[in-house]
């Protein structure tokens, strides 16, 4: 086993570049706030100290037009609601969708039927979904 590196990279290496296809991109399972929190833990001097500037930065002029942001690690973090409730205001994403989904235990749900939940919904108002833990 390796020695685990504890020392994180330069913050400007986070920005992901500009994907070479000009195809739009559906992130479906960004986990944001577990990035925002590790981030926020990692950079403790980060340029972003609002979880909204970092989303934007992360996202903007790289195709994205939606992100489906997945809350299934425990705890439920009280902040749920806001983020929820925030996916109503495309401003505040930086213009982007945002559907919140909210994850819960059903061993009989596949990856496949929660896709299949996201396509019923597309375009329709952001909705609070439940899905499989993994």
């Amino acid at each position: 086993m390796g020695k685990k590196n504890s020392s994180a990279p330069v913050e400007d290496h986070l920005l992901v570049s500009e994907p070479p296809s000009t195809a739009t991109i559906i992130d479906t399972h960004a986990h944001f706030v577990l990035t925002f929190e590790t981030y926020c833990q990692k950079y403790k001097d980060g340029k972003y100290l609002d979880a909204f500037d970092f989303f934007k930065v992360m996202y903007e002029e790289k195709n994205v037009a939606a992100v489906v942001d997945v809350w299934c690690v425990p705890p439920v973090r009280e902040a749920w609601k806001e983020y929820a409730d925030a996916g109503l205001d495309k401003e505040k994403w930086g213009g982007l969708e945002y559907w919140f989904v909210m994850g819960m235990l059903i061993p009989f749900f596949s990856v496949m039927c929660f896709s299949l939940i996201v396509k019923l919904f597309s375009g329709v108002h952001p909705w609070v979904l439940f899905a499989p833990q993994h």
